[in-house]
């Protein structure tokens, strides 16, 4: 590969570690702007970047020899994809490698969203004794898209030994290929369209709950309303209240009798009545 990510070497008793993600819209190299990783316009709606400093931590641990006496060497799903109505419980696989510890060591996993938020959490304890060992991790059901899943390993003291993060992908009958709106900013009381394209399989219901909720930029739910609609392609009309933040996020959920099949997020940008009602005074 012409352009790693990531190079490794050792030299004598040291090691070097060599990060090439890029920290700038310049691009990698330009600018010396520290080690926060920047990507333009990133698909991606949670927080990236932690996962960018998560490789960087490991990196320093490996740099320093200060490895784990246990470490996660895998963790990946036991399947490629799983279903959201096929009555399965997504399961990963956890190989460890343990160069010493005994006694109880316990796996903390939370599972997010592809829009990062949290949809659960539990913990799993495991005897360690030197050597291999696999952990299975039983997920509870999920609804269809991206999830992310991070396992903290502690042992008995609640020291922390290593940790890993893997995604996987759950099918749905009805997924939200796209969801749209005007980009513009909306003051109170504007009407906000949002449209949304539907990929429904046969194992579609004909008729879906949907769910649409508008939560401004403090985390505060300013409008929530659901209707029976067909599984097709469709749109609805927000009318913005007066808002009190610059940003709100637009979701939509689509669910049947199980529950939430698959939802879909939008930033909404306003301005606040306060924020352009004001008086100049004349320069002198």
């Amino acid at each position: 590969n012409k352009w790693p990510l990531l190079a490794v070497s050792e030299l004598g008793e040291g090691r070097v570690v060599c990060l090439a993600y890029c920290t700038s819209w310049q691009g990698p190299g330009s600018y010396m702007n520290g080690l926060t990783p920047w990507i333009q316009s990133a698909p991606t709606k949670f927080a990236y970047w932690e996962y960018y400093f998560s490789l960087l931590a490991k990196c320093m641990t490996w740099a320093a020899k200060q490895e784990p006496a246990v470490q996660i060497s895998s963790l990946r799903p036991e399947r490629e994809a799983y279903s959201a109505r096929g009555g399965e419980q997504p399961k990963l696989l956890m190989s460890l490698t343990d160069e010493g510890v005994t006694g109880e060591v316990v796996a903390h996993v939370s599972i997010a969203d592809a829009y990062g938020h949290s949809e659960g959490q539990f913990d799993r304890a495991l005897a360690a004794v030197p050597g291999q060992a696999q952990m299975d991790i039983l997920l509870p059901q999920l609804p269809g898209g991206m999830h992310l899943v991070d396992v903290m390993l502690e042992d008995s003291a609640g020291k922390r030994l290593d940790w890993a993060g893997v995604a996987l992908d759950v099918a749905s009958p009805v997924t939200v290929a796209q969801m749209r709106l005007v980009d513009e900013i909306y003051r109170a009381e504007d009407s906000v369209t949002v449209s949304y394209v539907l990929n429904a399989t046969e194992q579609a219901p004909a008729e879906l709950m949907r769910i649409t909720s508008l939560t401004d930029g403090l985390g505060r739910l300013i409008l929530f309303d659901e209707d029976t609609v067909p599984a097709e392609d469709g749109f609805v009309i927000i009318r913005l209240p007066e808002p009190l933040t610059t940003t709100a996020t637009a979701r939509i959920e689509f669910h049947d009798a199980g529950g939430l099949l698959h939802a879909a997020e939008q930033e909404v940008l306003m301005i606040p009545r306060h924020w352009d009602s004001r008086e100049w005074g004349s320069y002198v």
